[in-house]
């Protein structure tokens, strides 16, 4: 079987080899945007990175790179042992990629991955579907990266069954695959079920998968969002109980997370609607208020500021933040709090964060939905809020 991301156009990549040459990881760089928030800050050298591997690692549960990892996971897969001749040698390939994924090197972490051969995929179809779904604003190229990393985990799960982060980034890639071509024609192709039964199998393998929790807690709150509370749970399972059971277990196992967060706090609102939304907006908080840790969490940071910032202007006026007792928050421009939201979305964002920040989308005043339409969208410089009694209001992000 043969393992490799299938790039197309400028996108293209390279298929499984040795390390790659200097030209070729420079060309990479120059395709890919790289990450905007410097190149040193979250570069972990030396023994930085095993230092600080269960921080970096809490979530997903992914051993730190060494010869008894590769051992106990060649074990647990034998399909994977033709592929390992030597598991010192992949060693320090592993852990380059792991250092260039947490420092925000995406692309690097995709070629130094690819490298390993399939041991090392894990780390290279997270790095890719972090930078499509966070970075790329082209939509055809981000849909295209999503595409080959699906293929790719595809291939993957079948040579190692038993490796839970195997079947979790091929649920995570198959769920970000689903947003960027519409979740109600994923659902009719029959992705919805890939997704749900990929995540399960990662948390059955460990059930201490945060992660995993989060993308079974992100799908539950989809399909919810797209086709409504009784059909969601009447033809694909999807509950609002399971939204908070699963988020408020990823929170146990992965306390102070921003990505467990600001998942949390989108998911609640398009779940829930106006039933929580004092509730997104505490967790939205939460998000902001949190410190990264790497590159990912940094981004996502930047998703539950801009979501604070976005939620308090959106909710000033309206009578529903008065009822919900939000108002005192963010229609006081001199509160603490608004302040610092304010101040972290303006700060960040002259960078594309390439994620769109959707709540309730196309989803105004319909019973149970949100009535207010949040968008972030890569490559502009501004937010736009509407709401039913705010009207529509932008605010730029470098003010």
């Amino acid at each position: 079987m043969h393992l490799t991301f299938h790039w197309s156009g400028t996108l293209r990549r390279s298929r499984l080899r040795t390390v790659s040459s200097g030209d070729e990881q420079a060309e990479s760089r120059r395709t890919w945007k790289r990450f905007p928030y410097g190149d040193r800050i979250y570069r972990y050298g030396g023994t930085a990175l095993q230092s600080n591997w269960s921080r970096l690692h809490r979530g997903d549960r992914e051993p730190y790179p060494s010869v008894d990892s590769l051992d106990a996971l060649l074990r647990a897969n034998p399909a994977l042992a033709p592929s390992v001749p030597s598991a010192e040698v992949l060693v320090p390939i592993l852990e380059d990629a792991w250092r260039a994924y947490h420092a925000g090197d995406f692309a690097d972490a995709v070629d130094r991955g690819l490298a390993a051969g399939p041991v090392g995929l894990v780390v290279s179809a997270r790095a890719a579907a972090v930078y499509a779904s966070h970075l790329e604003e082209d939509e055809t190229r981000r849909i295209a990266i999503l595409r080959g990393v699906v293929e790719s985990c595809s291939a993957l799960v079948q040579l190692a069954p038993n490796w839970a982060n195997a079947w979790y980034v091929y649920g995570l890639a198959l769920g970000r695959f689903s947003q960027n071509i519409s979740v109600v024609r994923a659902l009719s192709q029959g992705l919805g079920s890939k997704v749900r039964d990929s995540l399960q199998r990662a948390v059955e393998l460990e059930p201490s998968h945060a992660d995993a929790h989060v993308g079974l807690g992100v799908y539950h709150a989809e399909v919810i969002d797209k086709v409504g509370a009784l059909m969601a749970a009447i033809t694909y399972g999807a509950r609002r109980t399971a939204v908070t059971e699963h988020f408020e277990t990823a929170r146990q196992l992965h306390p102070q997370s921003p990505v467990v967060l600001a998942e949390y706090a989108r998911s609640t609102v398009l779940a829930f609607g106006n039933l929580h939304q004092g509730r997104a907006h505490q967790i939205f908080g939460e998000a902001a208020a949190c410190q990264p840790a790497d590159a990912l969490e940094r981004l996502d940071g930047l998703f539950g500021r801009n979501g604070l910032a976005v939620f308090l202007e959106a909710f000033a006026g309206s009578s529903l933040c008065r009822r919900r007792g939000v108002r005192a928050i963010g229609a006081n421009p001199r509160s603490n709090q608004a302040a610092k939201a304010r101040h972290a979305g303006a700060d960040h964002d002259d960078v594309s964060c390439g994620r769109q920040l959707l709540i309730g989308r196309n989803r105004v005043n319909r019973g149970g939905h949100s009535p207010f339409s949040f968008s972030y969208r890569p490559g502009r410089r501004s937010m736009r809020c509407t709401g039913p009694t705010t009207g529509s209001s932008k605010r730029s992000v470098a003010e």
